[in-house]
């Protein structure tokens, strides 16, 4: 299966650190972050996202979400409430995060039925072989059928044994025979 969250595209941030190994701080006493992102918002208002190497078009939306922080299984610490949200999608066709989005949705979808691309040849090939067996599977047919009528009139006549010349010639022996 393919991973969509991956170093790649995946935001990640820390505290920054000094030399000395302890937390730095802003002038007002806040804490300092490292990010491998950043968002730039632009003159015409449009805002990009930018993770590592990947660029993504931010879109708001308006909704009404509650952000939660889970502390354990039965303890769930509500954080406040957001009226929009931002959707990330890729800029470029061609990028890394395109191709594996992609690949999860072509992976979502499996075909009931294969195709397969033949030939002009392969495909009069292919018909001829058809019409083999269909020729094979009547001429089957009329051999069973045959054999059939012929062991229901053994012991009698049938059309079959009156139409059949060597019938007519061994009765034509007889009728010689009785009279001579």
């Amino acid at each position: 299966s393919t991973r969509l969250l991956n170093p790649e595209n995946c935001v990640r941030w820390r505290f920054k650190k000094g030399p000395d190994g302890h937390g730095l701080t802003d002038e007002d006493g806040r804490p300092q972050y490292e990010s491998n992102s950043r968002i730039v918002e632009w003159e015409d208002g449009s805002r990009t996202l930018y993770v590592g190497n990947e660029s993504y078009e931010l879109t708001e939306i308006e909704d009404h979400i509650l952000i939660f922080e889970e502390n354990s299984q039965d303890v769930h610490v509500c954080h406040g409430s957001l009226k929009k949200r931002l959707v990330a999608t890729p800029r470029d066709l061609q990028s890394a995060t395109h191709e594996m989005l992609k690949r999860s949705q072509y992976n979502k979808f499996e075909a009931n039925r294969r195709s397969l691309l033949m030939s002009q040849e392969e495909q009069d090939a292919h018909q001829q072989l058809l019409e083999i067996q269909a020729d094979q599977k009547q001429k089957q047919r009329r051999e069973e059928q045959q054999k059939q009528a012929l062991e229901e009139g053994a012991g009698g006549m049938t059309a079959a044994f009156l139409e059949d010349d060597a019938a007519d010639e061994s009765r034509r022996q007889l009728k010689r025979a009785k009279s001579g």
